[in-house]
């Protein structure tokens, strides 16, 4: 493999092997010519590093997608950790050059020339061209070195009607590739037409016809392929024919061609398997043609050389061509089916009329002042029926029975285990709970997935107290991700002034210029979250933004806020303490990227509440290391087959499901009534299934942990188990002691034998 290719005008295209080939390369220049010749070895590396980067963002993509990554992936997170991180960066420049180019071209973006496929080298090219001409005149020039390009066929050439770098490169150089607009007639003749746009494409993306008659010509006479022996005196040729490699049309048809002048010179025959093997080379369908119709279709295909764009594309012929061969037509995709569906029109809802309707149409003036709002009517059917919310509750202390410490630290409030209990499960699909997030995201995306998120649950004198950030507060403010990643919670327990969550509220209006500020203190980082100490929150600060508030909620009572809003919590825990964070996160319209691409995908989480595992990382985008549960608690059990759209908030079913289009339809629909109907079906739904869920959770419980089980020592009245001890194991830890000191014995007693 070489380091990198350069191109020497004066001797044509060379590969540097090793650093010793570019110091000889070198010292054939001096001065200002040595420099340019570094200059160009220096793009060749830069190149092939932006190629590389780009294959290593796609097959990342592939890789996320495979069946195999998503069952096995999960314990390697940190083997594929480079390359996800690599994939990020590469994506995020893509969009940044992107965005630059829709800022000097906004036309573009309507006309397709910003695909989302472009690389990074294409896109480069095109802003430069964008800098230096108005879009007009930059689509003119465009089209001119396309048509250049396309009307001049031949090995290494590509022939995409789509633009490529090259393209792109040739506009600015005018010298070279001066200015031709072509007409109709010269498009034609190569079998290019305007679109609407003004660009070219192939002919038969406007649907066309049956092939044109050849030109009232008479044909040359021609040989006719004879079946025989296989042809042996043209060895070269016949190797050829038999070669695995791919070749281009071009290629192809002066193969047929050679081919076709053997047998008319040398009355040569050629066998059906030669015949069948140049078939293969053109891209002919084989497998229905007998030996009479392959040689009639070749006899075709040579007589259409010249344009055999219109046999691929014509609709009598397109059939002939394999579909890797030929224009891809809209039939292409129906597979079996005979009808094409509807395109259906963006869904959008009113985030107003539906808040109103359910009287909270306070909460969106409320919101968009603070970046902050309290809702206590939500979640107050968990605690309607005492005895069901008593069985509920009491699963949390099962939790925190198994919960221990790790390496001597502590759990600073948080029961690490718990991610899938009953409540957290019934919260995650609860109806209402997911129309207030989609109409309270500033981007109204209703495509949402609950990240599977511990919960808090504190003891008195806790270490509690944290202030922070959750977002890379730099790339917030200048690329707005994460933006519209709203955070939430439930509150279990009733809370007080000096034992609750603490905020800077309204941060989403002040957050660039005390961003500035931190920068000005030389105290600003680029990490995933951001913690907020004393030195970054000063007087001045306080007095221009305001100071921390504490937010005391009520049992049932939620928490939405913006993700602006510096948070954290009052500490050290003056008193017991519950809640439950949901996570819901936005998936992009593809169905899987996440809106913060760093914290996974959704089928990532879709596994992870599948096989109730933690997943790869935060919402922030932090690997999951502290406190995660390496596997499935043995009493973690579904809460399955809520909805279809509580199906959807955990991953189990696409967003476009019709089951759940049809209920999101509903919840986000102007029918009011069919909405409260369906919200209390949901509801009535997942209780019922965690009442009989509940003793599942006790009964194997029990099983998976015999005496030691939370429920047998609660029976039992047996006292809470030391959560200071490091190996819960003693049985191990006799056995290993035992064995240490029989074979110190054993030493002991040859030592004896030894001396005597």
């Amino acid at each position: 493999m070489s380091l990198v290719r350069y191109k020497d005008p004066p001797h044509g295209s060379h590969r540097c092997q090793n650093l010793e080939t570019i110091h000889n390369y070198l010292q054939n220049y001096e001065g200002k010519e040595r420099y340019a010749a570094l200059c160009t070895l220096r793009d060749g590396f830069m190149e092939r590093l932006e190629n590389t980067q780009m294959a290593i963002a796609r097959f990342y993509s592939l890789a996320t997608r495979d069946v195999s990554f998503r069952t096995f992936a999960t314990g390697d997170t940190e083997a594929w950790e480079p390359m996800r991180t690599a994939a990020v960066s590469t994506r995020e420049r893509i969009m940044t050059a992107r965005n630059s180019i829709l800022k000097l071209w906004p036309e573009a973006a309507a006309e397709g020339l910003v695909t989302d496929g472009a690389s990074l080298q294409t896109l480069a090219s095109m802003r430069k061209v964008a800098k230096s001409f108005p879009y007009e005149e930059g689509k003119q020039r465009l089209v001119s070195v396309m048509f250049r390009r396309l009307s001049q066929p031949g090995v290494g050439i590509r022939q995409t009607t789509d633009p490529t770098k090259k393209d792109w490169d040739r506009i600015l150089d005018q010298q070279r590739y001066p200015t031709h607009t072509p007409n109709n007639r010269m498009l034609f003749s190569i079998g290019l037409v305007w679109n609407h746009h003004g660009l070219l494409e192939r002919k038969a993306a406007l649907g066309m016809g049956s092939v044109s008659a050849e030109p009232a010509t008479k044909p040359p006479s021609k040989p006719e392929f004879v079946l025989g022996e296989a042809f042996q005196s043209q060895n070269g040729l016949k190797r050829r024919l038999e070669a695995k490699k791919q070749l281009s049309t071009p290629v192809a048809i002066s193969l047929l061609k050679e081919m076709r002048n053997h047998i008319a010179d040398q009355k040569a025959t050629f066998c059906f398997s030669h015949l069948h093997k140049m078939g293969g080379k053109l891209g002919l369908q084989m497998k229905m043609l007998t030996s009479e119709s392959l040689k009639s279709r070749l006899e075709d295909v040579y007589r259409a050389r010249g344009w055999i764009y219109k046999l691929k594309a014509g609709q009598k012929t397109y059939r002939w061509f394999r579909r890797s061969n030929r224009p891809t037509r809209l039939a292409d995709t129906l597979g079996v089916y005979r009808i094409r569906p509807i395109t259906l029109p963006t869904f959008t809802f009113n985030p107003q009329a539906i808040l109103r309707s359910l009287n909270l149409d306070w909460v969106i003036s409320q919101f968009q002042e603070d970046g902050n709002v309290l809702i206590n009517c939500i979640f107050t059917y968990l605690f309607d029926d005492k005895r069901l919310w008593d069985l509920l509750s009491e699963e949390f202390d099962m939790y925190d029975w198994h919960l221990r410490k790790i390496g001597g630290r502590q759990n600073l409030g948080w029961l690490r285990n718990a991610l899938y209990t009953q409540v957290q499960q019934i919260v995650r699909s609860d109806p209402l709970y997911y129309i207030l997030y989609a109409c309270l995201r500033p981007d109204n995306n209703w495509r949402l997935i609950s990240y599977p998120y511990y919960m808090k649950s504190t003891r008195v004198d806790d270490s509690t107290c944290f202030r922070h950030l959750d977002l890379n507060i730099p790339q917030l403010l200048q690329e707005g991700r994460g933006a519209s990643q709203i955070q939430g919670s439930l509150t279990l327990t009733d809370e007080k002034e000096d034992n609750c969550t603490e905020m800077l509220t309204g941060a989403h209006r002040w957050l660039p210029i005390w961003w500035d500020r931190i920068k000005q203190r030389k105290l600003d980082s680029d990490g995933l979250l951001h913690s907020v100490h004393s030195s970054m929150w000063t007087p001045e600060d306080k007095r221009d933004f305001g100071d921390w508030k504490s937010l005391p909620c009520k049992r049932g009572t939620v928490r939405i806020s913006m993700p602006h809003n510096p948070h954290g919590s009052t500490g050290p825990a003056a008193g017991f303490r519950q809640t439950i964070l949901p996570w819901f996160v936005g998936i992009m319209d593809e169905n899987e990227t996440l809106e913060v691409q760093e914290s996974g995908t959704r089928s990532q989480l879709a596994a992870a509440h599948r096989d109730m595992t933690a997943p790869p990382s935060s919402p922030s985008g932090h690997p999951n290391k502290y406190g995660s549960i390496p596997f499935r608690f043995p009493a973690a059990v579904e809460l399955f087959n809520v909805s279809p759209i509580a199906d959807a908030l955990v991953g189990r079913r696409l967003w476009d499901s019709p089951a759940v289009i049809a209920e999101r339809n509903i919840l986000l629909g102007p029918d009011h009534t069919a909405r409260n109907q369906l919200i209390q079906e949901i509801r009535t739904t997942a209780l019922n299934q965690a009442r009989s869920n509940l003793q599942v959770v006790q009964q194997m419980e029990r099983q998976a942990f015999g005496k030691k089980s939370y429920w047998s020592c609660r029976d039992a009245g047996r006292q809470w188990v030391s959560d200071d001890d490091e190996d819960p194991d003693s049985e191990t830890e006799a056995a290993y002691i035992a064995a240490e000191e029989a074979a110190a014995a054993a030493d002991v007693a040859e030592e004896r034998s030894a001396d005597i």
